[in-house]
């Protein structure tokens, strides 16, 4: 996605929070009626939108430093494809992989219940991994 703006992830996130308020408009209805949650989304969507291509950058030059960086992205972007053509395979992987799945989700809710964000994110981050990849391979030292 070279293409993608700032503005892009800010809109991405509109949709995101519609979706997950509703099956329909109804934060889209309120912003709206209320002039106060669209200036607040409007900000939002400017901030995190703008986070968002920072990271994005920040995980370019990582592929473009580390080549396991760029093996990992290109191997969950391919399962991710594959998944939204297949959506079954999310639960099999999630069914698959369910003891490490469960644990590292819920060890990353437990982190993030203590405001340690950066463990939160990489265990739920490793548990959306097993969902969209199944089993991982195992390196043997």
């Amino acid at each position: 996605m070279p293409e993608t703006t700032s503005a892009n992830w800010g809109d991405f996130l509109e949709g995101l929070l519609e979706g997950l308020m509703s099956d329909g408009t109804d934060l889209s209805d309120c912003v709206g009626k209320f002039s106060e949650v669209g200036q607040a989304l409007e900000q939002a969507k400017e901030h995190v939108g703008k986070a968002l291509a920072d990271v994005k950058t920040a995980a370019d030059i990582g592929m473009r430093s580390c080549g396991v960086v760029a093996g990992d992205t290109w191997k969950i972007a391919k399962a991710a494809f594959s998944d939204i053509l297949h959506p079954d395979r999310v639960l099999q992987n999630v069914q698959a992989t369910q003891y490490e799945f469960l644990n590292e989700f819920g060890e990353g809710l437990q982190a993030l219940a203590i405001n340690d964000y950066p463990t939160a994110g990489t265990l739920v981050g490793m548990a959306i991994r097993r969902a969209l990849e199944g089993a991982q391979a195992t390196i043997i030292v």
